[in-house]
């Protein structure tokens, strides 16, 4: 009879060593705190310029003839 093929454990696990596995979270992480903050400055910018338009009134712009 033919013998199975041995499974490469290393295909199957390629996470493990947990001192890999902490620094991949930790990256992530990180990555997702920055892009977190990054958004957070997007709406912010987003909020100060509707606040701008509500407390400038809209300026007419006047028929060239008329002064």
């Amino acid at each position: 009879m033919a013998t199975k093929p041995v499974k490469d454990l290393q295909r199957q696990r390629p996470y493990r060593d947990d001192g890999i596995r902490k620094r991949r979270s930790a990256a992530v992480a990180k990555h997702r705190k920055e892009a977190d903050a990054r958004q957070k400055e997007e709406k912010e910018k987003v909020k100060e310029e509707k606040e701008e338009k509500k407390l400038d009134p809209p300026q007419l712009e006047l028929p060239l003839g008329a002064k």
